[in-house]
């Protein structure tokens, strides 16, 4: 894939997100969000780019709070990513595990 010159990549691109998160009042006070990104165009001209995003956390009663996240992206592929060897797109899926303290 490395045996051309390097297209000449737009790096600005726009993203638009829309999200939910809600508290629920009862013991360790769960909290569920979701969101959803949409880019018409990803960096390097990558084409359309959707992600899905979505994460659960609990806050314990010394003010830890353990939560999980986890998502999927999808781009579709265009010039950048034919660069790269992935010119019909690329997908991947992350998850994380974390806490946080008050």
């Amino acid at each position: 894939p490395y045996d051309t010159e390097i297209a000449d990549i737009n790096e600005d691109y726009v993203e638009f997100n829309v999200g939910i998160t809600k508290t629920f009042d009862m013991p360790l006070s769960p909290t569920l969000g979701f969101n959803y990104h949409f880019s018409p165009d990803y960096f390097g001209d990558d084409g359309d780019s959707h992600h899905f995003g979505g994460s659960l956390a609990i806050t314990l009663p010394n003010g830890l709070s353990p939560y999980m996240k986890g998502g999927h992206q999808t781009v579709e592929g265009d010039e950048f990513s034919a660069y790269f060897g992935t010119p019909d797109g690329y997908h991947w899926e992350y998850f994380q595990v974390g806490a946080a303290y008050a």
